[in-house]
């Protein structure tokens, strides 16, 4: 990490790759003598809000030469953060009325979170189903079309 801003209701970290050898792109390190060459572009994503403000990651690759050519190689990372896929499907938990539990009591929160992953899993069962019976009209059409 190199630099960490804290303005206007903003968290903004950056992010710079490492110098050393061992992140060096694997290409470059067969080919021969590597050397700086600068950085890439950054790239800007939006993480997950920390302490009620919004939360902004700044990467900097370092892109590397070969001593002598002009051509660039640099590392590629999958910037898409894993827990996103988590984090939809806990708002779509909520939009189905899990944000508040009614009932008071651990033994009770435990069955009203199992009736509600229940709901969400019944919903998915039914879309996948309701896409199935869709390609099966489909191709029953298509099949009336051709004869």
């Amino acid at each position: 990490m190199s630099n960490l801003e804290n303005v206007h209701g903003l968290i903004s970290v950056e992010l710079i790759e490492k110098e050393d050898v061992s992140y060096m792109p694997k290409e470059i390190v067969r080919e021969g003598k590597a050397v700086k060459d600068g950085y890439m572009n950054s790239v800007d994503n939006q993480s997950f809000p920390a302490q009620g403000k919004e939360v902004f990651l700044r990467w900097k690759r370092r892109r590397w030469k070969i001593k002598g050519t002009t051509k660039g190689f640099y590392n590629t990372y999958n910037l898409i953060i894993k827990n996103s896929a988590v984090q939809s499907n806990i708002n779509e938990l909520e939009h189905r009325g899990l944000d508040r539990c009614p009932d008071k009591g651990y033994r009770n929160f435990k069955r009203y979170i199992g009736l509600g992953i229940i709901s969400y899993n019944l919903h998915k069962i039914g879309k996948h189903l309701i896409s199935i019976a869709r390609e099966k009209e489909k191709l029953e059409v298509e099949a009336l079309k051709a004869a």
